[in-house]
């Protein structure tokens, strides 16, 4: 039997055709099956071969997966140590990747995700950086080379998505080893290739001992950032080293507040805060202070450019400090107070203007612990500093204290003297001049007593008299400082105590109330005339009226004045009568009246004396 089926060779050719096709799909997916099966096997062999060739590193990586298709890489259980110390721990990192935009030279990585991380990065002296236990020394460094103008760089890097958790970062510097612990930090969209665009950002940071949240628009590729800082219990005390390295010791304090950061870094780089900051229970100690404690509160902006002559600084707002307490140890003073506040603006070339004001503001001596200053409350209004010279438009203070003295000191005043106001205008004060509109003194109340050894007790608060020495021909010898006032005034009830201790028994005159008016005053120039009106009660009883011209500063004296004394009682001085003739004064009234033109010491006196009911009695033997 004849067959008829007739097998063409183009179909034999199909066939034929098909089938190896069928093959090489067959071979092709079972390579690309064994590639995707062990290209994590290859990543983690070749990122472990890799960290074996780094000098002193020894790398350990539990599982990589990578997707090919997705882009999607996952790394865990990596830990890195150098001599047994972890460089760089991640527990779980994951990183998707789109491949189209390597085309353009973008690298653009859709998300990166960071669970459970540790990075150590080194930035000794004299030693290159170190991060992750790699050594970047300068020559490692990608220095971006010289390109026209609107230029951007061959390859770009981009983010759509960043997310770090649990990331601690410790950074070993010169002065200390500090951990910076991010509980969280997400960012939105950053591009390399897209320099202008805003990222979002939000992060929570653990800082010396307290939080750091911050959250905002930054510009990481870019010439502007704007965030908000909020701090929340800072640890002073953990920066120790850094404060030791300043010359600080023994700091102690925390530090919270909310700031808003505009950073800039065009041609001339800016830095502007503005919010507010609060230190508590500050402590601190110095060479040449110790601060024992004082709380502090700023609220206001502060300016910050860097500029091609060096650094401007402005600073403006209101700073209050509570319950300062410190010791000036150079000069052996000790500053209380219970509140300062200042409200005004500082530069950083000195210039500071505003007004402020303070309360319980007290100046110890430390080593008598006496009393030398204390004011209830001061103010002072419109005040300017800049390079030495002060200018204020009024200083009040109430409430004042002078010279303190010993407790246990019987039938003393417990202080020298008290002012209920004192008020300046116009304070000039600069280039060894200071000057003064007006000072006046309201409710004074002096005690002024001579010892039984002869010398004021006010010079023990003072400084022992310098003795002059002939300066060698190098020296700078400073101009002593001048004083010019158009008007003191002593008023209110003010009164003045004058107690000689030295005799037997102790001299004492009030003179109550008192007033008094000087004008004209200036120590610089000798010759100056000034005009004096003094009226007070000696004892009740007793009247004093001074009026006339005096020239405070000249030598010998010059002056012409007029003085009236009516109805003094002489038994008040006898003490000195009987000092000098052995008698004692049992009664007698003193009426005065002298007018006293001296010229360069030389006097030429015109006085009406009176005595009434003089009356003397002889001291006896025993007395005597």
């Amino acid at each position: 039997m004849e067959d008829k089926t007739n097998h063409q060779p183009s179909d034999l050719r199909s066939t034929s055709t098909g089938r190896h096709r069928l093959v090489w799909c067959i071979a092709l997916l079972v390579v690309a099956a064994v590639i995707l099966i062990a290209l994590p096997y290859g990543l983690r062999w070749g990122a472990l071969a890799w960290y074996a060739r780094q000098p002193g590193l020894e790398a350990q990586l539990d599982d990589v997966g990578f997707n090919p298709f997705s882009g999607r890489l996952s790394i865990e259980g990596l830990r890195v140590q150098r001599e047994g110390e972890p460089v760089l721990v991640v527990e779980q990192a994951r990183v998707q990747l789109d491949w189209w935009p390597l085309w353009k030279h973008h690298v653009q990585l859709q998300q990166i995700e960071v669970t459970g991380a540790t990075l150590l990065i080194e930035s000794l002296p004299d030693r290159p950086l170190v991060v992750a236990g790699l050594r970047l020394e300068p020559s490692d460094t990608l220095a971006e080379q010289a390109a026209p103008p609107g230029s951007v760089p061959a390859w770009g890097v981009a983010t759509h998505r960043l997310h770090l958790e649990g990331v601690a970062v410790i950074v070993r510097h010169r002065y200390q080893e500090t951990t910076v612990a991010i509980d969280q930090l997400k960012t939105s969209m950053l591009s390399s290739w897209q320099p202008e665009q805003n990222t979002c950002l939000d992060a929570q940071v653990q800082l010396a001992g307290g939080t750091l949240h911050v959250s905002g628009e930054v510009q990481p590729f870019g010439s502007e950032s704007a965030v908000t800082v909020a701090l929340d219990h800072l640890d002073l005390a953990t920066l120790e080293p850094v404060w030791q390295a300043l010359g600080w010791s023994e700091v102690s304090g925390t530090l919270a507040g909310r700031l808003d950061v505009v950073a800039t870094t065009a041609a001339d780089p800016s830095l502007a805060l503005a919010g507010t900051l609060e230190a508590d229970h500050l402590a601190a100690s110095h060479a040449r202070l110790w601060l024992k404690q004082m709380t502090a509160h700023w609220q206001g902006d502060v300016q910050l450019s860097l500029r091609s002559e060096g650094i401007e600084s402005v600073a403006e707002g209101q700073l209050e400090l509570n319950s300062v307490d410190v010791d000036l140890l150079a000069p052996g003073l000790g500053l209380t107070a219970g509140s300062v506040r200042w409200t005004g603006q500082w530069r950083g070339d000195g210039m500071v203007q505003g007004e402020g004001g303070w309360q319980q503001f007290a100046v110890t001596d430390l080593a008598q612990k006496n009393l030398l200053l204390a004011v209830a409350r001061g103010e002072i209004g419109a005040l300017q500093l800049a390079q030495q010279h002060v200018t204020a438009e009024q200083l009040l203070l109430e409430g004042v204290r002078l010279l303190g003295r010993d407790p246990l000191t019987a039938l003393r005043p417990p202080q020298v003297a008290t002012l209920g106001r004192l008020l300046v205008t116009r304070l000039d004060a600069g280039e060894n001049l200071l000057r003064a509109e007006t000072v006046t003194l309201s409710d004074l109340q002096a005690n002024l007593i001579r010892l039984a050894n002869g010398s004021f007790e006010a010079r023990q608060w003072l400084p022992a008299p310098h003795t002059p020495t002939q300066p060698e021909p190098h020296d700078v010898v400073e101009p002593a400082w001048g004083v010019v006032l158009d008007q003191l005034r002593i008023d209110g009830a003010s009164h003045i105590v004058l107690r000689d201790e030295q005799v037997t028994p102790t001299v004492e005159v009030v003179a109550a109330p008192l007033a008094m008016t000087v004008s004209h005053v200036d120590s610089r120039a000798a010759q100056q005339r000034s005009t004096v009106v003094l009226q007070t009660r000696l004892d009740d009883y007793a009247e004093l009226d001074l009026r006339g011209d005096i020239a405070l500063f000249m030598t010998p004296l010059s002056l012409s004045a007029v003085a009236d004394v009516r109805e003094f009682q002489l038994p008040e001085l006898s003490p000195y009568v009987e000092h000098a003739i052995g008698y004692r004064l049992e009664q007698g009234q003193l009426n005065l009246h002298i007018k006293a033109p001296v010229e360069q010491g030389r006097a030429d006196m015109v006085s009406q004396l009176e005595l009434k009911r003089l009356q003397l009695q002889p001291l006896d033997t025993a007395a005597a």
